[in-house]
């Protein structure tokens, strides 16, 4: 596969390529999370994205602040439409 134009990755997407985290990929209006998924920058948790039975948090990630998923009490992570994510201590991360 081709290496996606910067700025051209959307929400939940990866953002590592060739095994390097790219935030170069990531829509303006997104960040490249610690776990290279593109993620929403937020102020607050009322600006990030609901999914049913999970908490969403804002919370650090370098310079800016980002939505990140809860695991549920089952260890369980929501279906985003991205990629899909997994549970590592008590937060949803992709595999990078």
């Amino acid at each position: 596969p081709t290496r996606p134009a910067d700025h051209t990755v959307t929400e939940w997407e990866s953002c590592v390529w060739d095994g390097q985290q790219e935030p170069a990929l990531c829509q303006t209006d997104l960040s490249c999370s610690s776990h290279g998924v593109c993620s929403q920058i937020c102020a607050t948790a009322d600006e990030c994205p609901k999914f049913e039975g999970f908490e969403v948090e804002c919370s650090e990630n370098g310079a800016a602040k980002i939505c990140r998923p809860r695991c549920n009490a089952s260890n369980e992570c929501p279906k985003t439409g991205g990629v899909d994510l997994k549970c590592f201590q008590f937060f949803c991360i992709g595999d990078s």
